[in-house]
């Protein structure tokens, strides 16, 4: 237990030091950043709570992900401890996939809503397909 709170402590004090930015490093990036969750922009205020939720799932993930290897950990070799954490491991990197995804649809979303070059780019595109 000592070595568990002494390898957190060097973590959370030295590691985070190190740590990337998400947004920056998987390029996920906000699309409107001056706007707040109450704004008068309804597409600003569905922005801000749609990102939300995706932090909401990225930390859950980390969460079962922990727990997937603490399972492993203490499963002392036995073989049905050792399929279950890896089987929740590989839902959580499904689950990661899934909202990376998820965010990168609703920042496509999002700017062709907001752009107007994009929304004229979007419009034809579909009456495109819709009129031929």
């Amino acid at each position: 237990m000592k070595k568990l709170f002494c390898i957190l402590l060097a973590y959370f004090s030295v590691g985070q030091a190190f740590a990337v930015d998400a947004e920056t490093a998987f390029g996920v990036e906000r699309v409107t950043d001056n706007l707040r969750l109450g704004g008068n922009d309804l597409i600003g205020t569905i922005d801000n709570i749609l990102w939300y939720i995706i932090w909401l799932f990225y930390f859950i993930a980390i969460i079962f992900a922990v727990y997937a290897w603490f399972t492993i950990l203490t499963s002392a070799w036995d073989d049905e401890k050792v399929k279950k954490g890896k089987k929740i491991f590989l839902y959580v990197l499904l689950g990661l996939i899934l909202t990376l995804l998820a965010s990168q649809i609703i920042t496509l979303v999002i700017t062709v809503l907001t752009d107007e070059a994009s929304t004229a780019w979007a419009e034809s595109l579909i009456d495109s397909f819709i009129f031929r």
